[in-house]
């Protein structure tokens, strides 16, 4: 019985959580927008120099290790 309580507990957080957490965008089309939008309206070019600029702009909007395969297949 007291193990049950404390699921409907955790569950009850869990669903505040995830109703006030940001969501990670982990679409590639997405996350592949994203940069190509930053290419056009910054002053970023799509070259390894620029890598760290563009992870951090995209780092707690995006799934980093999704951005991380993504950019690097544009820069090849």
């Amino acid at each position: 019985a007291e193990r049950e309580e404390l699921m409907r507990g955790y569950r009850a957080k869990m669903a505040i959580i995830d109703e006030f957490a940001p969501r990670l965008i982990s679409d590639t089309v997405e996350i592949k927008a994203m940069i190509e939008d930053l290419v056009e309206n910054t002053d970023l070019t799509l070259t390894k120099a620029d890598r760290g600029k563009f992870m951090k702009i995209l780092k707690g909007k995006v799934d980093m290790k999704v951005a991380n395969q993504v950019l690097s297949g544009m820069l090849q």
